[in-house]
């Protein structure tokens, strides 16, 4: 799977594992953009999510740490919905 092609799948595979419906796959790819500008000193509007990570100057550690931390966040979020 290239690069691209990854960062879709990590998309989707974090709106399907968050706890809640409410976290949808808008909302993840807002974050997924937001962790891969702040990881490559890019302001957010220079992302474009079909490009490779490492177009960006981005590797496979980066990509584990962006994973984890979208995951995190999906389950704030969803805990927040909740009230807790």
């Amino acid at each position: 799977m290239d690069e691209s092609a990854q960062a879709d799948h990590v998309t989707t595979v974090v709106a399907d594992r968050a706890p809640s419906s409410r976290v949808g796959r808008s909302k993840v790819q807002s974050w997924l953009v937001t962790l891969i500008a702040e990881r490559a000193g890019l302001a957010a509007r220079a992302i474009d999510l079909r490009r490779s990570l490492t177009s960006y100057g981005l590797g496979s550690r980066e990509a584990v740490e962006i994973t984890v931390e979208l995951e995190k966040r999906a389950r704030m979020s969803a805990l927040s919905h909740l009230g807790l």
